[in-house]
């Protein structure tokens, strides 16, 4: 959840300075970029946690 919550502010960070630097038009397809990123991140982490889950439960035994 910590990770969630650090992505977001990343985000926010990230796309306030890309307004800064870019202008309006482009916030959009930075947010795009982002959040699409992000969700690949939360995905794949999720998946690492849930194999290692699913191993030690096999490896146990229950």
């Amino acid at each position: 959840m910590e990770i969630v919550l650090l992505s977001i502010i990343a985000g926010a960070l990230i796309v306030q300075l890309a307004n800064s630097w870019l202008g309006d038009e482009d916030v959009i397809g930075m947010l795009w970029f982002y959040y699409t990123g992000a969700i690949i991140v939360i995905l794949i982490s999720s998946a690492i946690v849930y194999g290692i889950a699913w191993w030690i439960v096999s490896f146990m035994g229950w």
